[in-house]
């Protein structure tokens, strides 16, 4: 009894501490669970506060722009980049995928900058001429493209580089994100060279000089349209040269250079008054160039050093840019001679006419080549008929004086036809004689205006008769009055004739056309500095001397009759 008594202690005893334990494991349990559910709740809290602090991806337009912090950030959170590097990695005109790494806190974020291009190009055609038979990029006929991103162009079909003339191209433009355009562009098929290089002085060249090798077959059909005479080869530059193939019109450019230096002689030595005024062209003998030239000293002389002879050196410098130095003497002498005036003669003018006072007036000096002469009109009443004096002065650079007086004859003005056309008939009755042919009358007529009027400046180019009348009575005047005596002549004789000018370039000048039965043939009374006798010219013959003179005697072939 007593042992069964102990055996149920023993077992109570043993359920006693088997419950404790229970108790104390489930303790134990719920406590750990209660830790794992508050760290997951600080886990959670902690993710929830930095989840929600960035962006992962963010998407911009392409083009010029700055990658800041705050174009990932969701909130206001303390943050900054964590690889600058990255950042020079991204350009913003190539669309695609940039990573970005970004620190805040505790923890670092993989982040992904996407650079997209949405917006289509903008272009605005340009208009281009293009080789026959050679090839075309289609980037060279738009202008002013305006993307974010690299735009390439392409030709939606081939143009066709075998047809010259004016076509359309279309041009495709798509740009790095996809976004594409189309532009219609002008194209002008051209069979001649954009530019073609000769050396100033050549000849004129034909089409032969500028047609593309692919179009040689072509030359029958190419016609230049730009006057030969109003291509000036004597000069460093560009001339556009016009073209014509069946009926499209194109151009191109003849550029001319200098490359071949001046040649230059110099005197071999040259006296001067001291103190006088000197040019480095006084020192050349002779100069020749296709191009203009200036001159200068490589030192300027001292023209008060009397004491010995002085080495000049002068160089020539044509348009090209071509130098050449020459080397001369300069000797420097007292002067006491004064200048020696010439060409002074008795004037007469229709009263209230423009006189050339200094016309045919020259000056010399034995040691001044630059002495200048002035006139002194002041007793005269132009516009008043009667006899003045003139007084002609010359001063050399050392002072020495020299004077020469004429008189000016000024009579009443006023003509008419009848007039002129007695005096024409007066002159003509002194020139022929008879069983003159008609080409010996236009000789007599010829010879006599070359050898009875002198040249002076006129400005009227309006009063034919007028100009007559000078011519016939008053014995001077230009160009304008040779014509108009020459056609009142040739009216009075009945040869058949008329007025002829120049397309007024850089002047005009007038001469006149006659007719004796074998057609028209050119007859030009005025004198020339260059020389040439114009009596009974044929066109072949004028227009070779107008091209050799530069084009003294181009005219509008359109405004006259065919001429022989």
């Amino acid at each position: 009894m007593a042992e069964r008594n102990n055996r149920n202690a023993r077992s109570s005893a043993a359920r006693r501490r088997r419950a404790r334990k229970v108790r104390q494991m489930r303790f134990m349990v719920g406590g750990g669970l209660i830790a794992i559910l508050l760290l997951v709740a600080v886990i959670f809290f902690i993710y929830r506060d930095y989840g929600s602090r960035v962006y992962l991806k963010s998407q911009i337009e392409a083009g010029d722009f700055t990658v800041t912090i705050e174009d990932f950030l969701k909130r206001d959170v303390k943050a900054s980049f964590a690889r600058e590097e990255q950042l020079s990695a991204i350009d913003g005109h190539v669309p695609g995928d940039y990573p970005i790494t970004i620190r805040s806190g505790l923890f670092t974020y993989d982040c992904t900058l996407t650079v997209v291009d949405t917006v289509p190009p903008q272009a605005d055609p340009k208009a281009c001429s293009v080789e026959y038979g050679g090839t075309a990029s289609a980037s060279d006929f738009v202008e002013n493209i305006q993307d974010a991103t690299q735009v390439s162009a392409s030709f939606t079909e081939a143009p066709d580089l075998t047809r010259i003339g004016d076509q359309t191209v279309t041009i495709s433009l798509q740009d790095l994100g996809g976004n594409m355009i189309l532009v219609d562009a002008p194209m002008s098929v051209v069979p001649v060279k954009a530019l073609v290089e000769m050396e100033a002085g050549s000849p004129v060249p034909g089409p032969d000089a500028f047609l593309l090798p692919a179009a040689a077959d072509l030359s029958d059909r190419i016609t230049i349209t730009t006057p030969q005479e109003n291509i000036n080869m004597y000069m460093v530059g560009d001339e556009k040269i016009d073209f014509h193939f069946d009926d499209y019109a194109f151009s191109t450019v003849l550029r001319l250079k200098d490359t071949i230096p001046p040649v230059i002689e110099a005197k071999e030595s040259l006296t001067r008054a001291v103190g006088a005024a000197i040019d480095p062209r006084d020192f050349i003998a002779s100069a020749n160039d296709a191009t203009h030239m200036t001159f200068r000293f490589e030192k300027e002389p001292d023209m008060q050093d009397s004491s010995a002879p002085q080495e000049v050196a002068v160089i020539a410098v044509d348009e090209g840019g071509n130098e050449t130095r020459v080397v001369s003497s300069l000797t420097l002498v007292q002067d006491t001679e004064p200048p020696v005036i010439s060409g002074v003669k008795d004037l007469r003018v229709v009263a209230g006419d423009t006189v050339s006072y200094m016309e045919g007036i020259s000056v010399t000096d034995n040691m001044d080549p630059n002495v200048t002469v002035d006139v002194d009109i002041s007793q005269v009443r132009q516009k008043e008929a009667g006899v003045y004096p003139i007084v002609y002065i010359a001063v050399d650079a050392a002072g020495n004086k020299a004077t020469a007086e004429a008189t000016l004859t000024v009579i009443e003005s006023g003509s008419d036809e009848a007039t002129v056309m007695a005096l024409a008939r007066g002159v003509l009755d002194e020139i022929f004689t008879d069983g003159m042919s008609d080409y010996e009358k236009l000789e007599a007529i010829y010879n006599w205006c070359r050898s009875s009027i002198r040249y002076a400046d006129q400005p009227n180019m309006e009063d034919w008769l007028k100009a007559a009348q000078d011519g016939l009575k008053l014995h001077q005047g230009d160009c304008y009055v040779y014509c108009m005596t020459a056609r009142a002549l040739l009216d009075a004789a009945g040869i058949k004739n008329m007025v002829i000018d120049t397309i007024p370039l850089r002047y005009v000048h007038y001469w006149n056309l006659v007719d004796i039965g074998e057609g028209w043939y050119h007859f030009d009374t005025t004198p020339r500095a260059a020389g040439g006798v114009f009596l009974y010219m044929s066109d072949a013959e004028i227009q070779e001397y107008s091209r050799n003179h530069q084009n003294s005697h181009i005219y509008d072939h359109d405004r006259f009759p065919d001429i022989q």
